[in-house]
């Protein structure tokens, strides 16, 4: 379970790091992208190559919204 949560963390991560830059107004916000950045770092160092990073975003919305799990 805690090597699932790295990969969906290491997700949003890369998922904000694509994307164009994020303008951070609220302490969420910055909190949110302070994760993203903690969670990038970590599928970096086990190989983000090899990680679908799209699924894991996938099962982070999935999670988060309380919906049925693949």
């Amino acid at each position: 379970m805690t090597f699932s949560k790295i990969l969906l963390a290491a997700t949003i991560a890369t998922a904000i790091g694509s994307a164009q830059a994020i303008e951070l107004k609220s302490e969420a916000d910055k909190v949110g992208y302070a994760l993203g950045v903690d969670m990038g770092s970590t599928v970096k160092e086990i190989g983000g190559d090899k990680i679908n990073i799209d699924a894991v975003v996938s099962g982070l919305k999935d999670a988060a919204e309380g919906k049925e799990l693949a």
